[in-house]
């Protein structure tokens, strides 16, 4: 991903993707490799569809079940349209 431009679907993607595990701010931005204000739009776009939420403790976040749907959804998505 890293190197062409992304949509608005890549970064939720990888967003959700990097919530597989408890993760921090930082972990999930060093991940996604976007600037900062951009990472910061899409982490609430996550959180306000409900693919990730925010841990008890507040620090962390985590996948959802909706978020899991989407990773399987997308990447069916991403193969049907590489297939010839």
């Amino acid at each position: 991903m890293f190197g062409k431009r992304r949509n608005p679907y890549d970064f939720l993607f990888e967003i959700t993707q990097a919530c597989r595990f408890p993760a921090t701010k930082t972990d999930i931005y060093h991940i996604v490799k976007t600037t900062y204000e951009d990472f910061q739009r899409w982490l609430n776009v996550a959180l306000q569809v409900k693919l990730i939420e925010a841990t008890a403790q507040g620090n962390k976040y985590l996948i959802t079940q909706k978020g899991h749907g989407f990773l399987t959804k997308w990447q069916e998505l991403q193969t049907f349209l590489k297939e010839e």
